[in-house]
Formats: C-alpha cells, structure tokens, sequence
C-alpha cells in the first residue's frame, strides 16, 4: 500500500517498506523503517513483527544470540496471529542457520512453510532459506526442491528480485552437483536484476560465482572477486557473509599463498566467534591450520591438527576434514614420522572429492613414496594425477 502524498505513512505501510528494503540489502534504510513504524503505536499483531525484523537486522550486523532470544520473545506475545507467528519463527530459523545450527534451523523454517502456503511472496522467503540449510548439509536434492518452490512462489506473487534469488541459488546448487556450464548460466543472469539492486546482492552473486570459477580451474579470477565481496560485505556491516567469503578467499590461497590464506582464515574465524557461529569458526580455524602446514611443516602442529580433524569430523564439514586429515599426513612425513603418516592415509579421500583434495592425496601419497625410496610408486602416482586432471577437463 502507497502512502497518499502529504500524509504520513503508516505502521503497516513502514513495515512493508522495511521489508522491501531488506529483501533488497538496504540494512540501514531497513531499521530506519522500522523504528519510524515503532513509533506510529502498531497493533500488537504488527509490534511483533517490528520487533523480530529489527532483532533479525540486529542478527546480520551484532549479535545473533541477543537477536534470536528477541525473536522468539516477539512470537510468543500475546495478540500474535498465526500467520505472524510463522513469519517470526521463520525469521528465528533463518537466524540459527546463520550460527551454523542446521537442525534448529530446519526445524524453525519447516514449522513456518506449513503454516505459509497461502502466503506465496512469505513462502518463497522461507522456503529459499530453507533450501540454504540444504546446502550447508550437502543435501542438493532437498535444496534443489526449496529453491525451486521459492522460484515458483516468487513467480505467482509477481515478485523478480526475490525470483532471480531463487534462481541464482539453483544454479549454485548446479555446481555443487557439477553441472558447471549451467550453473554459470542461471548465476549470470539472476545477476543482471541483483546486481543492479546493492552493492550486498552484487558480492552474494560474485562470491557464488567466484566458487564457480575455482571449480572450473580459475583461481585467478575467483581471488579477486572474493576480496571485493569480502570488502563489499565489510562496508555494509553484515559479518557473516564477510566472513564466510573471507573464508572462501582462504581456501583459495592455500594453494599459491599459504601465510596470507592463514591470516584471512584467523581474520574469519574472529568474525564467526564473535557471532557466535561455532561451526564456521571451526572451518575457518582448519584452514588456517592447513595454511599453517603448508607454510611450515612443523610436527608440533600434528596434536592441533588432529584436534581439529576430529571437531570437522563431529560437525560433519568432510572437505575440510578431508583436506586438514591430508596436510597432518604430510607434517608428519616432514617430520620422519613415515608410519604414522601410513596410517593418516589409509582413510582414503572420497571419489566425489573436489580434484585440488583429490590432487593434494596424490602429491602426499607420492612424498610418502619418496621418502622410503619407492621411486617406482612415485612415477605410478604422478602418472594417475595427470589421469585424473585429464578427465576433468
């Protein structure tokens, strides 16, 4: 509803202009719409909302526990309509997969789609963050499924800034399933309406695609969009999404520069800490203990890196468990300790393994070889790597 020119706009019309800005980036614009609408003495029913869209806002730029706690708050008020309250418990789901607690948030964004299906413009939204936990599980088909309910819902309710999100995160489930030509194609084109609209959807899109580009052998380039977005992110004042590109930009560099990929990794791992994210912070903390072994391969970082091999392993994170398991078997082969770095290798690295793990496998497997003077197994694993990069390409 547009307010009329000359007179004041109402609660409900702020809220609805809060909500715009948000879907759109404008954080700051965001809150100040709401508090506007604060002030215009709401009915309960609109007060809570207020309330739980200004502690989402809070979750993105402080302090996602204070902002959850407000969320829930806000829901159980008295005068709270049922379609309100699914709003509210999809906004606290939505929060929890911020922190890295994925099963809160499945729970909290699954309570809020039952209860939205005649609501397609708040179905989509819930919908679209519920398919993001997917992908923070590696479940593509079930995020596949949300997304595509969202790009449906978006579709029915007139809505294409929220449709083209749908449809980039569809094409990012597209690469993570290895569709990469695909996968370009939708991201390209949902960035031709979300690039357009903030600086903030610009570096989602860019950090996405940067993923894409290091999956299709491209470093170069993915470096230099995830220090953009990571900048981007980092004047608009949301820190999870810095922090997650900074992490991204981390895994990055290790290949080509491991003492800046551990100094943007612990910059990461501060980021998610302070946000209460425990789970980020545990990868990003892995891979600044990848950098570390990387850099210099001291056999004192072997009961660090095993610490944490098994912290990634409880929270299921299995590349980065994969990767950080692989450089503790190369520290301690630098070491001289050739069994123990053996045994590290009898895990094995998983066939659907992206090809620098599986590569990195190869080339400690080969160290191991050449240390106990099997020069033969040397040449034999050599040969199966250049095998391997030829099927990739």
């Amino acid at each position: 509803m547009t307010p009329r020119p000359g007179v004041p706009p109402t609660a409900a019309q702020l809220y609805d202009r809060a909500v715009g800005e948000t879907n759109a980036g404008r954080l700051a614009a965001a809150r100040r719409a709401l508090r506007q609408a604060a002030g215009r003495r709401p009915d309960p029913d609109l007060a809570a909302r207020i309330e739980g869209t200004l502690a989402y806002l809070d979750a993105e730029t402080g302090d996602p526990v204070l902002a959850l706690a407000s969320i829930r708050a806000a829901a159980a008020r008295p005068g709270v309509g049922e379609r309100t309250r699914a709003v509210l418990v999809g906004q606290a789901g939505l929060v929890a997969m911020r922190r890295g607690d994925t099963d809160g948030a499945l729970r909290d964004l699954g309570r809020a789609i039952r209860h939205l299906h005649d609501e397609p413009a708040l179905l989509g939204q819930v919908a679209l963050n519920r398919g993001n936990v997917h992908l923070q599980r590696g479940d593509l088909v079930r995020a596949g499924q949300d997304f595509t309910l969202a790009r449906d819902a978006f579709r029915a309710c007139g809505a294409p800034l929220d449709e083209a999100k749908a449809r980039h995160n569809l094409g990012y489930t597209d690469l993570l399933a290895g569709d990469l030509v695909p996968a370009i194609r939708r991201m390209d084109g949902a960035r031709e309406v979300l690039a357009r609209v903030s600086p903030v959807h610009a570096a989602t899109c860019d950090t996405d695609r940067a993923a894409a580009l290091l999956a299709a052998g491209m470093p170069a380039e993915a470096e230099r969009l995830l220090v953009a977005a990571a900048a981007a992110y980092g004047r608009a004042g949301v820190r999870q999404p810095q922090a997650e590109a900074e992490l991204l930009l981390a895994r990055t560099l290790l290949h080509h520069d491991a003492a800046r990929a551990g100094a943007v990794a612990r910059r990461a791992a501060r980021r998610f800490r302070g946000r209460g994210a425990g789970t980020w912070a545990a990868l990003a903390d892995g891979v600044a203990l990848s950098a570390a072994a990387v850099h210099r391969p001291d056999p004192r970082l072997v009961p660090a890196i095993d610490d944490a091999v098994r912290a990634l392993g409880a929270r299921g994170a299995r590349e980065d468990r994969t990767r950080l398991r692989l450089h503790a078997a190369a520290v301690r082969i630098s070491g001289g300790d050739l069994d123990g770095a053996a045994r590290v290798l009898r895990s094995g690295v998983p066939a659907a393994a992206p090809v620098p793990v599986r590569l990195l496998a190869r080339t400690v497997r080969a160290d191991l070889a050449a240390a106990r003077g099997r020069h033969r197994t040397v040449l034999a694993i050599a040969g199966a790597g250049l095998d391997d990069l030829a099927a990739e390409q």
